[in-house]
């Protein structure tokens, strides 16, 4: 098939802007793999091996040294069928998260013991341990899906959900409030959240049929994005990055990729507003305007959400910091004073338009108060502004350690059972960090959680896992792959994003010197190239980033060797 993308600008002047780029690129569809390597939610596994033992390693020096993988949901089962896919004669688990397969036990690996460490996916299990792993022969995997209704795409989504709640326990249902424990081997499921302000926050991966690096495109930062008033813009890059998102996930549990992230729902947009140029966050914020803010909110987060016909969506958004949120010092416990008609018409506006405007599926709780009460703990704020009054029906998490803040830094709570409390009536659902994980249980067995308020926190997580199509036995945006990944298209995508955000629209009479002493400024003029001016611009290249090349890449950059092999210096 082929995906065409048209830019045109948000400018008064159309026919300066009519149209600055046309973006098009064939895709070819590749044949899936005949398994998955990593068995999929609602998939049983059933695997036969021989046990060999515990041996050393190194990581200089591979005792399993063809192909590997980690994973937060690690099983044994889970690397047997990853090795057995890629045809490996041994398969071996170390560190309680990751897989290496190989066709020989090399290396200078030596049998030992210590091999104790629990898989991260299956307590149950040993994951060999640092240094030590746990080598099988002969791995061999089928693998069916689950015939129970929350497996049954043809079913409600909600009929689904409410039958996957009624099969977890207390314990199962409190590790879907923490974002690194929400995982049930029992039926191979693991959720994962990440970073995507402007291209995904990975490290690269490694595609196992050329052992090359697999890496995320790096697109401009918010600030440089909204700058180009360009609402398409903003929905052309908005859709490669969710497309590197399911490529990157399919390659992961098809074990076409080695060292892949598997996210699917995402901690952006930062649509929090730029007031204070001394904020050290104001590069990853679109502006200072609510209506530009809610516009970019509206167009990002509508593409990265985009659906397939039966409603599934691609990725999912959580856009943070909700809310009154623009401070870097003292963050983890200001308390921002706003009256109720600031919050309306500037601190809100851009949550409200992604909710109405665009469907956002989650949201994040800021570190801050609000008129004394924390974000992760405000019940009106959070359950009848952004819930009841804008529409929002997805989840809530914290900013990560928000949770823990309500009691240690705001002093709302004196306890760890009633900061649980606070956080779930305050529409909080999951907590990046460890708060609920080491302190909900206790708070229900001592009667200061009600268990409904677990379940709905859970079931709101669950459903975002639904309306992704994770327990799916076809699921959604399948042909997406390697060859999705860092494209040509993506890489000219950016370098045309950076140049719309580029906001010297005039230089007239030729204010600034740009085109060297003789020139006049005309029109001609400016449309005479370098080499042909008798006085061509020079450029000086001043200050400690003239040739830096992470620095330039803003922050919440994922690992990307073009781009950090690239400087301002190298340009020249």
């Amino acid at each position: 098939r082929t995906r065409c993308a048209v830019s045109d600008k948000m400018a008064s002047n159309t026919a300066e802007y009519v149209v600055t780029a046309l973006l098009c690129v064939a895709v070819m569809t590749l044949t899936p793999c005949a398994a998955d390597a990593v068995p999929r939610p609602c998939s049983q596994l059933a695997c036969t091996s021989k046990t060999i033992g515990c041996y050393s390693d190194s990581n200089n020096n591979r005792t399993l040294a063809a192909s590997n993988m980690s994973s937060t949901g690690m099983t044994v089962e889970m690397c047997l069928q990853f090795c057995s896919t890629i045809g490996a004669s041994y398969a071996g688990v170390e560190d309680g998260h990751q897989c290496f397969c190989g066709n020989a036990i090399a290396g200078r690996g030596q049998p030992t013991t210590g091999c104790t460490q629990p898989c991260d996916g299956n307590a149950s299990q040993t994951c060999g341990a640092p240094g030590r792993i746990d080598i099988y022969a002969k791995p061999s995997c089928k693998i069916k899906h689950l015939d129970l209704p929350f497996c049954n795409a043809a079913l409600p989504l909600e009929h689904r959900l409410a039958d996957l709640m009624s099969r977890l326990s207390l314990e199962d249902r409190i590790k879907c409030t923490c974002t690194k424990t929400c995982a049930y081997s029992q039926y191979n499921f693991a959720m994962d959240w990440h970073e995507s302000l402007h291209g995904l926050r990975y490290p690269c991966a490694v595609d196992n049929a050329t052992g090359k690096p697999v890496c995320a495109s790096s697109f401009p930062h918010a600030t440089l994005l909204a700058a180009s008033f360009n609402r398409s813009l903003w929905d052309t890059v908005g859709s490669a990055i969710s497309t590197e998102a399911r490529a990157f996930h399919n390659g992961f549990h098809k074990g076409t990729l080695s060292n892949a992230w598997f996210a699917l729902s995402f901690w952006a947009p930062d649509i929090n507003l730029q007031h204070d140029p001394r904020w050290g966050r104001n590069l990853e914020v679109p502006s200072e305007c609510p209506f530009l803010t809610g516009e970019y909110a509206r167009h990002y987060v509508g593409s990265m959400q985009e659906t397939d016909s039966q409603g599934r969506y691609k990725s999912l958004c959580n856009a943070k910091h909700f809310s009154a949120y623009q401070l870097e010092d003292y963050r983890m416990r200001m308390d921002a004073n706003v009256t109720t008609q600031d919050l309306a018409e500037t601190y809100w506006q851009a949550f409200r338009t992604a909710v109405r405007g665009a469907g956002l599926q989650g949201a994040m709780c800021s570190y801050n108060a609000v008129n004394g009460i924390p974000s992760c703990a405000d019940d009106y704020n959070t359950n009848s502004v952004l819930r009841e009054s804008f529409g929002l029906d997805g989840m809530v998490v914290s900013d990560c350690s928000a949770v823990h803040n309500i009691m240690s830094q705001h002093h709302y709570t004196s306890t760890n059972s009633t900061t649980c409390l606070a956080a779930l009536k305050g529409g909080t659902d999951v907590n990046c960090g460890h708060f609920f994980q080491d302190n909900l249980h206790k708070a229900v067995q001592d009667g200061t959680v009600p268990p409904s308020l677990v379940e709905q926190a859970a079931s709101r997580v669950l459903r975002q896992a639904l309306r992704l199509g994770l327990f799916d036995a076809e699921p959604p945006f399948a042909s997406y792959g390697r060859h999705d990944i860092d494209t040509q298209a993506h890489r000219a995508l950016a370098r045309e994003a950076a140049a719309q955000g580029m906001v010297l629209l005039k230089n007239k009479d030729n204010l600034l010197p740009l085109l060297g002493p003789n020139s006049t400024g005309t029109d001609a003029d400016q449309a005479t190239s370098n080499s042909a001016r008798t006085n061509p611009l020079k450029v000086a290249l001043i200050g400690p980033h003239m040739n830096s090349s992470t620095l330039m890449l803003a922050n919440y950059y994922g690992e990307n060797q073009l781009v950090f092999d690239h400087t301002p210096l190298a340009a020249f």
